[in-house]
């Protein structure tokens, strides 16, 4: 038989049932402000992007342009690069022609005689490309009171050189010449040298002399 007992009811503990947690319990917990500020950032990206995707779109015709005057410029940068060469011969043509007056050297565009020393000059210089190289054209003035036979001069026109001879050249007069260079791959050069070689030179109609 049992007897209820009222004042042991009344001296012991409340309990209240607690849920067991396992210590080995790690499943993932998202908290809620993480999760927004997570919501926030991937929608900024996604602006972010669609708007740098219409800028680019926008400015394409512009991007475009610049592509076009960048492939101009590197045609014109490379054009410059391939005549570096002949330029450098012609600025230092001109420093021998006209810083140290080296005789010989002239301006194949300039106009009027030039002295090439020797008592000689040249005028109605012409330097034109035709097939398989380069033509050169001028006349060449014997300004000495003495008759020349047999007058050769050598010309340099960038690496080519070559000479032509003249017969016959009275004291005042000119005679015209004609030169031929086969490189093919020259540019046009703006200056010339020309070499006096050798002559005959008559002092007087009865006595040749040899210079």
């Amino acid at each position: 038989m049992t007897v209820y007992d009222p004042s042991w009811s009344r001296h012991q503990p409340s309990r209240t049932a607690t849920p067991s947690v396992s210590p080995h319990d790690d499943r993932p917990r998202i908290g809620f402000l993480p999760f927004l500020a997570f919501l926030f950032v991937s929608g900024f990206l996604w602006t972010s992007q669609t708007s740098l995707r219409a800028t680019v779109q926008d400015n394409q015709p512009e991007l475009e342009a610049l592509r076009q005057q960048l492939a101009a410029t590197e045609a014109e940068v490379e054009a410059l690069r391939s005549s570096v060469g002949a330029q450098s011969q012609d600025v230092m043509a001109m420093k021998l022609g006209e810083v140290y007056r080296t005789p010989g050297v002239v301006d194949l565009g300039g106009t009027g005689a030039q002295i090439l020393g020797h008592g000689f000059a040249v005028t109605g210089l012409a330097l034109e490309p035709i097939a398989g190289g380069h033509l050169l054209e001028g006349r060449l003035i014997n300004l000495q009171a003495v008759r020349h036979q047999e007058l050769v001069f050598g010309v340099a026109l960038g690496h080519q050189k070559t000479e032509f001879t003249l017969a016959d050249l009275e004291p005042g007069q000119s005679l015209p010449f004609s030169l031929f260079f086969d490189d093919t791959e020259m540019a046009m050069p703006r200056f010339a040298r020309f070499d006096y070689r050798e002559s005959i030179i008559w002092h007087r109609a009865s006595e040749p002399a040899d210079d």
